[in-house]
């Protein structure tokens, strides 16, 4: 039996709470990344490669994409 202490139920507690973040579409930062994204993707890297170099996973930067397109307004997304 293994006993799960403060420490234990705080780290997962954190990491429900970091993949879970809403990021608001007009976040500077956000259009950044995508802005950057689509600038490097023009100048002919890939999508994974140009998302390696914005600093951000591919499929983030596509549903951030897909989300201001839409209109939604509010994009979620893992930090990394």
């Amino acid at each position: 039996m293994q006993a799960i202490g403060v420490h234990g139920a705080l780290s997962s507690a954190t990491k429900i709470a970091s993949c879970c973040r809403l990021e608001d579409s007009s976040d500077p930062v956000v259009a950044d990344r995508l802005d950057r994204w689509h600038a490097t993707q023009r100048n002919g890297l890939s999508a994974e490669d140009a998302a390696h170099a914005v600093g951000v996973p591919r499929a983030t930067l596509f549903r951030w994409d897909r989300r201001r397109q839409d209109g939604s307004g509010l994009l979620t997304g893992t930090a990394s």
